[in-house]
């Protein structure tokens, strides 16, 4: 999950269940505690250093609104901005707290847009005053402010925004106030609105929009709740994760800092954002009816929006999709129409005709939208309401909101010109297609003289491996691989899953100090070539992989016994193992012992289908795999 020079931002989708699971009530009873009950004292604090979560239940509410696609114009003072949004037509809203003493305001949780938005005191229009205004005169901590992020003065013009909606528009000025989700605050830039029409606003059931985008949506980095509850140290994750469902008689959800795994009847898969639009974009490789690839999107883009329920795509797509689907308006044939599959990352996400049919009173029409975003934001999809509450119930939405992206310059990496801990690390740059400059000493003298001592300027703790990325230096093979699976989300996305991480890095690291003992002259010096010969068979005959073999096994693998923590893929402890059990099967051949893997056959199949990943065919078939596994020191039995 996105974290220094090369942010990963990430949306992970899952099945959800639509009750709460067996034995889940108490902890999720713990964990949705409502935002008023965690400010009894009725004020808002900005804390900070929290590493916490916190649950809001959403109300469901079906609004009256135009079901065109709108263009949204914000406009200010020497700056236009334009980008696409849709009207809404059900709503998610829950509460949050403004200033101190707390406000109470009910907003809509928005992943399409970038902004705070609240009626305030300055607006006297009938359709604010049907709602809860902020009112910045009661606050102690308010802070008027201007378009460019510096305060207003006492009597100076107010800088302010227009945004129109479809038929109508709200015009606001620029607070800065402690906002708060429960126990969790920022203190962050929003919009107070002075002026909203009737129209549509004075029949919305909440007060104002809160907008989850990334911060290319935002007015500014200081608009982003994430990113300053990030800058707060107030998140337990840097994530939130939304749970919709569609029925009266069940709460609906959205997290802040954490996931709720009791929610979850299937497994997460992590998808790359996949444009620098603020849009929570991934790429969309096809469209399927009942599984079957119809080579109709080859390279379509689309957002993830929990503040509309529309689904709509580019006209050309959906023409062709009405053409081939054939929807008859009398119905005839609802019964006979396919599953209507969008495909990502390799997985089919289908629709059921309920879900992509409006069926009135007999009357058939396809419910999907024409909608023709122009670049950079599209051409792209938009997946509503309507395809997270019925098709997958929850999304997970993560990245380093205040970090760089990856255009930083490459990462170095150090270590001596040998396999031994340094192929964990570059199996793992190769899988993930980093950018990185490969250091290789090949002498004391290289590393010691040469480019130690820099080092030691960025980290006391230098030694060999060692990561530089960006102004960090990261030193130790596992703070390293911790680092590495934070950036690149190989760590686990659950607490159970980090620990489980952990716990593997420790073990396999135990295994690594067995071949030492048996290599290196540190502890337990292997003299001559007959006292290695002995040691060397004893462990090819007895290889120390029955834990591995038995996680792998265990009731709670996420992969059903494919990878050792993640669902689809290697995690950072994946690629220690791995060079292990290469290293032991190595060990096995030159002493003509039997081949270890056979002894472990789940250790054996996560061995082939690690050693199958395409994008480590180029290190495979590198000059760094065909390095000695240990250095000269280790003595001449077994390099």
């Amino acid at each position: 999950m996105g974290r220094a020079s090369a942010a990963l931002f990430a949306v992970a989708l899952a099945i959800c269940s639509t009750v709460p699971a067996v034995g889940t009530n108490a902890n999720a009873a713990n964990s949705r505690m409502s935002s008023d009950s965690s400010l009894q004292a009725g004020e808002a604090t900005a804390r900070t250093g929290l590493r916490s979560s916190h649950s809001v239940i959403l109300k469901r509410a079906n609004i009256s609104a135009s079901e065109k696609m709108q263009h949204i114009k914000a406009a200010m003072k020497g700056k236009n901005d334009a980008f696409s949004r849709v009207v809404h037509k059900t709503a998610y809203y829950g509460n949050i707290h403004i200033g101190k003493p707390a406000q109470t305001i009910t907003v809509v949780f928005d992943t399409g847009s970038g902004n705070l938005m609240v009626p305030s005191t300055l607006c006297t229009d009938s359709a604010c005053q049907r709602h809860k205004r902020f009112d910045p005169s009661l606050s102690k901590t308010v802070v008027n402010m201007q378009s460019g992020g510096q305060p207003a003065g006492a009597f100076e013009s107010r800088d302010q925004l227009t945004v129109t909606f479809g038929t109508g528009e709200i015009t606001g000025v620029f607070l800065k106030d402690d906002v708060c989700i429960g126990n969790l605050c920022a203190n962050m830039e929003f919009i107070g609105a002075s002026h909203e029409t009737e129209e549509p606003f004075g029949s919305f059931n909440f007060d104002g929009v809160l907008g989850l985008a990334l911060s290319g949506m935002t007015q500014g980095p200081n608009f982003s709740l994430m990113n300053r509850m990030e800058a707060a140290g107030n998140l337990k994750h840097g994530l939130f994760s939304v749970f919709l469902s569609d029925s009266d008689d069940e709460d609906s959800e959205i997290t802040f800092g954490d996931i709720k795994e009791e929610r979850m009847v299937g497994q997460m898969f992590w998808v790359p954002v996949s444009r620098k639009t603020g849009y929570w974009q991934v790429q969309m490789e096809d469209i399927a009816f009942n599984n079957k690839r119809q080579s109709l999107c080859s390279d379509c883009q689309v957002a993830v929006d929990t503040g509309t329920s529309m689904l709509a795509g580019p006209s050309h797509v959906i023409d062709a999709l009405t053409s081939r689907l054939k929807v008859r308006h009398d119905c005839s044939n609802y019964d006979d129409l396919p599953d209507l599959g969008f495909i990502v990352s390799g997985h089919v996400m289908n629709l059921k005709p309920a879900e992509y049919v409006d069926n009135s009173g007999g009357y058939c029409s396809l419910s999907l939208m024409s909608l023709d975003v122009p670049p950079p934001n599209g051409p792209l999809f938009i997946f509503g309401d309507p395809f997270l509450r019925k098709q997958l119930g929850g999304i997970v939405m993560s990245g380093g909101y205040s970090k760089s992206d990856a255009s930083a310059a490459p990462m170095e990496f150090g270590y001596w010109k040998i396999r031994g801990l340094g192929s964990v690390f570059r199996m793992l740059f190769e899988y993930k297609e980093a950018k990185y400059e490969d250091k290789q000493y090949e002498t004391g003298e290289d590393w010691f003289k040469g480019r130690k001592p820099a080092i030691l300027e960025m980290n006391p703790l230098a030694n060999l491996p060692y990561l530089v990325d960006g102004d960090k230096c990261v030193c130790q093979t596992n703070a390293i691989l911790h680092y590495l699976g934070d950036k690149y989300g190989l760590n686990g996305s659950t607490d159970a899953q980090k620990v489980r991480t952990e716990e593997l890095l420790a073990e396999i690291y135990d295994v690594r100090n067995g071949m030492i003992d048996l290599v290196y002259p540190f502890k337990n010096a292997t003299r001559d070539e007959a006292e290695f010969k002995t040691k060397a068979e004893g462990l090819s005959g007895s290889p120390p992989f029955g834990k591995f073999e038995a996680i792998l096994g265990f009731k709670d693998n996420a992969s059903g016994g494919k990878w050792f923590v993640l669902a689809d893929g290697p995690g950072v402890a994946d690629f220690h193992i791995w060079e292990m059990l290469d290293q032991h099967k190595m060990l096995a051949e030159k002493m003509g012992a039997a081949p270890i893997l056979e002894k472990f056959p789940k250790c054996k199949a996560f061995y082939e289908a690690f050693r199958a990943l395409p994008t480590l065919q180029k290190y495979f078939a590198s000059d760094a795999y065909k390095l000695d596994i240990n250095n000269k020191i280790a003595g001449p039995y077994f390099r």
